[in-house]
């Protein structure tokens, strides 16, 4: 699935040594406002740094602060924006070390949920219910980690079947994933390759 975040560095104001500001909104594929999204501003790192976040209100509109670095007009290594809301799929832009005029607001687009199926079974063949699957880091020309926050909030829950469909991370983009249950404790996959709707046994 294809993750779209629309992002005119031309948005980034520069306005002091310490602070610098960085508005925009929240849009689903329609182009329609969507309020409650939260939105982080952090460096690339395991786990990665946030270093300032937001939620989207009714109209969609939020404002973050970028970190001192950024006023010389250009962007860190490893600093990017996270955008999530259930319901919807994970999205992230990294910003490239490329000057940054003042200009518009920026606009988010998160795409449609994701649909990444798992099923979870025991050493004994048995499905393992209540286990919790996070998905916490998205493969794009390498791994980059969610912000530990945005990664529980999007994490989901095996049901008595072994099941859950992970709707924050497109299979094709899970760059790690963990399992974790008082049985079994916590058990990960780095650079998951395995297909859609696979079999997983701990």
């Amino acid at each position: 699935m294809l993750i779209c975040l629309c992002v005119s560095l031309a948005a980034v104001l520069p306005v002091g040594r310490d602070s610098t500001p960085l508005v925009g909104m929240v849009v689903d594929d329609r182009d329609r406002p969507v309020a409650g999204a939260r939105v982080y501003i952090s460096f690339d790192g395991m786990p990665p740094e946030v270093h300032s976040k937001a939620e989207s209100d009714d109209a969609g509109n939020f404002r973050v602060t970028l970190p001192p670095e950024t006023n010389g007009g250009f962007a860190p290594t490893g600093l990017a924006l996270w955008a999530y809301k259930p319901g919807w799929a994970v999205t992230m832009e990294e910003f490239r070390r490329v000057a940054m005029p003042a200009g518009e607001p920026i606009r988010v687009v998160l795409a449609p949920a994701a649909r990444s199926k798992f099923r979870v079974l025991a050493p004994d063949g048995r499905p393992v219910a209540g286990l919790r699957i996070v998905a916490d880091a998205l493969r794009r020309g390498h791994l980059h980690p969610l912000p530990d926050e945005l990664a529980d909030e999007a994490a989901v829950i095996t049901d008595r079947e072994g099941t859950a469909i992970v709707t924050a991370l497109d299979h094709a983009e899970i760059g790690r994933v963990r399992f974790i249950s008082d049985e079994f404790g916590n058990q990960e996959i780095w650079g998951y390759t395995k297909p859609a709707d696979d079999t997983i046994t701990l």
